[in-house]
């Protein structure tokens, strides 16, 4: 570091900082005033490191936007110092301002209100996790920002690569969950696509830190392994964008493999995706043909910000209708195989205890006769029994409920055969939920997936389960149910 830069980055940002102190110092203690209302929860730390996170973006605009403009970049980057120097420095300012709010303000509140708030265990572990995760923001977006050779291309590097992740989140759920038999938001694919995201990371694992009571809020050393990952990238990505970069580049198109060009068309392939989902399910719907044409209409004027020109080149047509292609091949493939075999595997010990929930609404004659509640074909109210059964397995005790097991997998394989028989599903009231867990009692769903099914258990299978875990029977009619019964009950009643 070198301290005389320091100082006058000091100098030279001392209102913009200052002014981020007083809207820092402002929101933190309006915050804490209303922070008794809801007590030992931590509220305050968490606003505050959102603060300190939001600035680990503004940062790397305020540290290196001369190097973006033709009339700063020759003398910024002739100053007497080397360019890592220069590096460094801005990255340890940056983070001495992120950092140094997020201590202040944290530490301040704790001294106010922090006996009925805060722990000071609690106040120690987010200080140093935050030190470690700013630290991981500063550098990966300042790098987002250097990979961009004008102001403006570097702050939509920025924000289109704060959001792609939450883009290819939402793809994973539209697609993934048509596409994939079974699948839920808990299923063990889930969510990947957040460890793309450092700040999802590092705000999780505060919040991991600050509400580790709760299960719902688990610190992840998953989220601490890749964001590591990506700090060491980041380093090495300003090693090459800073301390190696050519002034010549101040104002020129970015047109780097990381920026406009893998950018645009990532986005462009996330919509298409979602697109190809729509031809499957309806290959006639007009409407898709429009969607497609307003996808072309924003490629070309995602290409014009990129290249600054209109004209609608042939490479870009062609590239573009390769990704039409390749979506719909990806998506057919993946309806045609079983999305590429994982629907056919469940794995059954990914957690200690393996869960088994079977609901379904029957006929009041034959519980193994599926009836839809509501009205029967005359327009009368129709009348149904609910049958619920849940079934919790010890991971080390497979083989005693091996029985239980065949018959679940037997209703669970058939669900995905008719999944895939026909895009359009008809809607179903009955369900198989399948998952893990790591309690017996209080559960956090494993792996959860769940399976709409058509094929229902004989009432002969059910006094099977029914030597496992009760088997509770409901009757019902314009949905006013009766009090429930055991299985045992139930049939009593039919002789």
């Amino acid at each position: 570091m070198n301290k005389n830069y320091f100082n006058y980055l000091l100098k030279t940002r001392r209102v913009p900082i200052l002014f981020f102190f007083a809207v820092y110092i402002g929101i933190m203690m309006v915050t804490g005033l209303n922070a008794h209302a809801e007590p030992d929860r931590g509220i305050e730390l968490i606003v505050a490191a959102g603060m300190s996170a939001t600035l680990t973006f503004a940062l790397p605009v305020l540290m290196f936007s001369p190097v973006h403009a033709r009339k700063s970049a020759d003398v910024f980057m002739a100053l007497p110092i080397s360019r890592r120097e220069m590096r460094i420095t801005s990255l340890l300012f940056s983070f001495a301002v992120s950092y140094g709010f997020y201590f202040l303000g944290s530490v301040l509140l704790w001294a106010i209100s922090g006996h009925t708030t805060i722990h000071i265990q609690t106040l120690c572990f987010s200080l140093i996790f935050m030190a470690f995760g700013l630290a991981v923001l500063l550098l990966f977006n300042s790098l987002l920002f250097l990979i961009a050779n004008n102001l403006f291309d570097g702050v939509v590097m920025i924000a289109a690569y704060l959001c792609m992740p939450l883009m290819i989140f939402l793809a994973e759920v539209t697609t993934v969950g048509t596409l994939w038999a079974g699948y839920t938001s808990s299923s063990w694919y889930s969510g990947r696509a957040l460890y793309l995201s450092p700040v999802y990371m590092v705000m999780e694992n505060l919040v991991g830190i600050i509400r580790r009571v709760q299960p719902y809020n688990v610190f992840s050393w998953n989220f601490v392994i890749a964001l590591v990952i990506f700090g060491i990238l980041s380093e090495i990505g300003l090693r090459k964008e800073f301390d190696e970069r050519k002034t010549e580049r101040a104002e020129q198109l970015s047109d780097g493999i990381f920026a406009y060009p893998l950018v645009i068309n990532v986005y462009a392939l996330i919509s298409l995706l979602v697109f190809a989902v729509q031809v499957l399910l309806d290959p006639r719907e007009v409407s898709t043909l429009l969607l497609y044409l307003i996808l072309l209409l924003i490629y070309v004027v995602a290409s014009f910000v990129y290249k600054r020109s209109v004209k609608l080149e042939k490479k870009t047509l062609l590239v573009f209708v390769g990704e039409v292609l390749l979506s719909i091949a990806m998506v057919f493939g993946a309806w045609n195989t079983h999305f590429f075999g994982l629907a056919d595997h469940y794995k059954l010990d990914r957690g200690p205890y393996l869960w088994y929930e079977y609901s379904a609404f029957t006929s009041v004659d034959d519980l193994g006769e599926e009836e839809n509640p509501g009205y029967d074909r005359e327009g009368e109210v129709s009348e149904w029994m609910e049958v619920d059964v849940t079934i919790c397995i010890p991971v080390d005790q497979l083989e005693q409920y091996r029985e239980v097991i065949d018959m679940m997998d037997r209703v669970r394989v058939q669900a995905i055969d008719d999944f895939y028989e026909n895009p359009i599903q008809m809607y179903t009231n009955n369900n198989l939920r399948v998952f893990n867990s790591n309690e017996v009692d209080h559960y956090k769903p494993i792996n959860y997936n769940s399976y709409r099914i058509h094929e229902l258990l004989s009432e002969e299978e059910l006094k099977v389960l029914n030597r496992y875990a009760p088997v509770v029977v409901s009757h019902a009619k314009g949905w006013e149910y009766a009090p429930s019964m055991k299985l045992e009950e139930y049939l009593e009643t039919k002789q």
